[in-house]
């Protein structure tokens, strides 16, 4: 059975990049999206792809989940590549109507910045497909913590980040239950009554993420949580011979990709 919307998008298929240190996958992730964001030719992206592709096969993971992690963000992606289409004005006029001029120029810069964002939401979802939330969140603590002595919370943050990642997708769940539910009661019959359809799903949802923060915050009192102590992990990070292999693969596809852009 299919994963309902807003569900958790890991997918655990014990593959070469699951079993990765999640610090390392982190801070992989955020070279290469740099990378990707800085290649301005055309032989660049295409390397940009090729590394892509190369990384997404070795997670294991179907393209039905890959395409779901992307697909809500591909949206926004048409809507800045259409602005970028009349955003470039040089080159030769290709169509004309009233206040619109579209050229040559600016179709070529459209498609190349489509392509490029696509890429980079590819690459960012490699993160929440192969991690799990606490891993990602735990992760994220750990490298922020040389910023604890700028006074920097990083403990905190690890935990917010942890509370956010868990009940956003739950959240979202239970709008698309909510959803369904007035649907079925026939209070989308008319295009007039959107207004009285929102309210319907903002009170009970508005109540619910009240109700799950009372819980949480009762099961952690309970348990005597304190965001001052060290918490202790059954699997800790550890980094080893197959992140530096890892590593040396990244720095070399960055180079690759970045001299692209120098002699293409």
């Amino acid at each position: 059975m299919g994963k309902l919307p807003g569900q958790d998008l890991y997918c655990d298929t014990n593959s070469i990049i699951h079993r990765l240190d999640a610090r390392f996958k982190i801070l992989a992730s955020l070279v290469l999206m740099i990378v990707i964001l800085n290649a301005s030719t055309p032989l660049s992206l295409a390397l940009c792809v090729v590394s892509l592709g190369i990384l997404l096969a070795l997670t294991r993971i179907r393209i039905g989940s890959i395409m779901r992690a992307v697909l809500p963000l591909v949206f926004f992606v048409v809507i800045s590549a259409l602005l970028n289409l009349y955003a470039h004005q040089t080159g030769n006029v290709v169509f004309t109507w009233n206040f619109m001029r579209i050229t040559d120029d600016g179709i070529h810069a459209s498609l190349f910045f489509g392509c490029r964002m696509i890429v980079l939401l590819l690459s960012a979802s490699i993160i929440p497909l192969s991690t799990s939330t606490l891993d990602i969140s735990d992760a994220t603590e750990r490298l922020m913590m040389p910023l604890t002595r700028f006074k920097v919370p990083a403990h905190e943050i690890g935990i917010m980040l942890g509370i956010v990642l868990r009940f956003l997708p739950e959240l979202a769940q239970e709008l698309h239950h909510l959803y369904a539910a007035q649907i079925s009661r026939g209070v989308y019959l008319r295009k007039r009554s959107r207004i009285p359809l929102l309210l319907s799903l903002l009170v009970p949802l508005f109540t619910s993420a009240l109700r799950h923060a009372d819980a949480l915050s009762g099961a952690m009192e309970a348990r005597c949580f304190a965001p001052t102590y060290e918490r202790s992990r059954l699997y800790p990070f550890h980094m080893g011979k197959h992140e530096l292999i890892a590593a040396g693969i990244v720095v070399l596809m960055s180079a690759c990709i970045l001299l692209a852009n120098l002699y293409a």
